[in-house]
């Protein structure tokens, strides 16, 4: 009987230190506040409207316009195993004072794209090399951008988090 109470009780440990781990980490996910947005969708979502900087006309907007558009779709699409979307449905706009996000071309601080999260509207910088890109990868790195306000970090925080908690993945073409 007491090796039985010994095993169990060594299982129960490894179980709740395993599911312990699990649950503390906060370097894998960054709970944000709302973001205020600009009204409601049909589907009861706050709707946040995304400008894209760069001149209409120019090769550069038709770029991001077409990248801004389809992250907006991925992320207007996505849903958790229960069929539940996310709390924002992205749109694009054309007037800078409705805008939540600004798309810009510059010089981002970590190589192909980057979001500052400390100012509002949100402003995210592709660099002119991401814009050589293919067109999935140009999506692919301002869905990433989207992600972090949406509060996922990155995903090579740490080993241990990597697979358990929500993180958005690294965008490593531009190297």
């Amino acid at each position: 009987m007491k090796p039985l109470l010994l095993f169990g009780f060594i299982i129960s440990t490894i179980l709740f230190t395993t599911i312990a781990a699990q649950q503390t980490c906060p370097e894998c996910y960054s709970n944000r506040g709302h973001l205020a947005g600009h009204g409601t969708s049909d589907d009861g979502r706050t709707k946040a409207n995304i400008y894209i900087e760069t001149p209409q006309g120019t090769p550069e907007y038709s770029i991001l316009n077409g990248a801004v558009g389809g992250a907006s779709d991925d992320w207007n699409r996505a849903s958790d195993g229960s069929g539940n979307k996310i709390n924002y449905k992205f749109e694009q706009t054309t007037d800078q004072t409705q805008a939540d996000f600004i798309v810009t071309v510059g010089t981002p601080g970590g190589g192909c794209a980057q979001i500052d999260n400390s100012v509002y509207p949100h402003v995210i910088t592709v660099s002119a090399t991401l814009l050589q890109q293919s067109p999935a990868e140009i999506e692919a790195a301002i869905e990433h951008e989207l992600g972090h306000r949406l509060g996922l970090a990155e995903a090579a925080n740490t080993a241990a988090c990597r697979w358990t908690s929500s993180t958005v993945i690294d965008s490593t073409f531009c190297g």
